[in-house]
């Protein structure tokens, strides 16, 4: 019952002319048509350190995988031989 009784916001509508019936918060507005802001965020997605920190080992892991495909990579950047590309005349394939 008390939110019946709350003062109203009052902030009018463009296209009908009619006030809004939401409930004020202490500023005299409700929280569509003025009330507080959250502001900016305080902890930014890309620069937190749990970001940072996971960024970290992917730079790492990738790093070790690298290492990895050019100690397995024959000559002239083949990864698979050529037998295996090849159709077998044996077999049929």
């Amino acid at each position: 019952m008390q939110l019946f009784f709350a003062p109203r916001c009052g902030a009018h509508a463009r296209t009908t002319g009619k006030p809004c019936k939401s409930p004020a918060m202490p500023n005299g507005r409700c929280r569509m048509h003025g009330g507080t802001s959250t502001g900016r965020p305080k902890i930014h997605g890309r620069y937190s350190r749990e970001t940072i920190e996971q960024k970290t080992r992917w730079r790492e892991t990738l790093r070790i995988l690298s290492g990895l495909i050019e100690q397995a990579t024959p000559e002239e950047g083949k990864l698979v031989p050529d037998a295996v590309l090849r159709k077998d005349s044996d077999t049929g394939r």
